[in-house]
């Protein structure tokens, strides 16, 4: 049986009309730790940056809706496509969170910045803490979408391992892997992009967004992203190897930055006991929205994370 998960180091690049969108933005290569990574940026480079990190199964095009909010803020606004997806180059390996982290830390100095504030959707929120952890003068602040701090989200799975957000969440990985594992490109990637917009919430995905939405994710994961996403989905799912372990001992120790999170009150994934734990300065709970707040909400979002620049830099808003 052929067993090589699709869309792997050696997939063609996806055609830029699939998953670069025009826009106030401009789309440009960077290089950073040996490989190409994609970013689309908007803003002068001499203003503060926010980084943006998108989710396990999405693209920078996650946050198409919310940079032309901050067109007008003295930001440098910059969202990544992070490594194996989107046109950012494909590599066989450093599809986990400390990988992910390292990367992002790599673009920060690449872009000329001594730190950000940084912005991540669902597994980018986990990349954007892990990133706090390994290098915390680089975050000045992070505001997290569509999931608790990591360690109070393991609390949680500890405590109440079959709860409704810990079985969606376990069933969502393990879905995706499991389809991944047996093959079938296209029908893993309509499978994840199902999954995926099923959190979304009530009559979302029938919107012209949502349907945007599952198309920009099909064409990513279709180019080349399945991989990575299969990839960073198992390990999320198997929280019983040593790196595993590694990352949370590591999160555990941290000193967490000023933290923001916002989530949707329909988000099957997260609990509120797992937001009260995680002691962010704020926590909006967006009502009629379920796991993906910048596409479903994006003027919420936008809010937020004016008023986390605005803390940080008071001089400048």
């Amino acid at each position: 049986m052929n067993t090589e998960l699709p869309g792997g180091a050696d997939a063609p690049a996806p055609h830029p009309d699939d998953v670069l969108l025009n826009g106030p933005w401009t789309h440009r290569m960077v290089h950073v730790r040996g490989q190409r990574l994609h970013v689309a940026e908007c803003g002068a480079s001499s203003s503060p940056l926010v980084l943006f990190l998108h989710s396990a199964t999405g693209g920078w095009f996650d946050w198409r809706r919310v940079l032309p909010l901050l067109t007008d803020l003295p930001v440098h606004a910059v969202a990544v496509s992070l490594r194996g997806y989107g046109t950012s180059d494909r590599t066989p390996s450093g599809y986990r969170p400390d990988a992910a982290a390292d990367d992002a830390a790599g673009l920060i100095r690449a872009l000329g910045h001594s730190s950000a504030i940084v912005v991540g959707q669902g597994y980018g929120s986990l990349v954007a803490w892990t990133l706090a952890a390994r290098a915390p003068r680089l975050v000045s602040g992070v505001v997290a979408c569509g999931m608790p701090h990591p360690v109070a989200w393991r609390r949680e799975a500890l405590r109440r391992p079959f709860s409704k957000p810990l079985r969606a969440s376990w069933s969502f990985g393990k879905h995706a892997t499991m389809f991944g594992r047996l093959g079938r490109a296209g029908r893993s990637a309509r499978g994840i992009v199902a999954d995926s917009m099923k959190l979304s919430g009530p009559g979302f995905a029938e919107t012209p967004e949502g349907r945007e939405s599952a198309r920009l994710m099909d064409a990513s994961l279709r180019a080349g992203a399945l991989s990575p996403a299969l990839r960073h989905l198992e390990w999320l799912a198997s929280p019983t190897g040593p790196s595993w372990h590694r990352w949370m001992s590591s999160l555990s120790g941290a000193a967490m930055p000023p933290t923001w999170i916002v989530v949707g009150a329909g988000d099957p994934l997260v609990s509120r006991r797992s937001l009260a734990e995680s002691h962010a300065l704020e926590t909006v709970m967006l009502p009629g929205v379920g796991h993906h707040p910048p596409l479903e909400a994006p003027d919420e979002v936008a809010e937020v994370i004016v008023a986390a620049v605005r803390r940080e830099h008071p001089d400048l808003i």
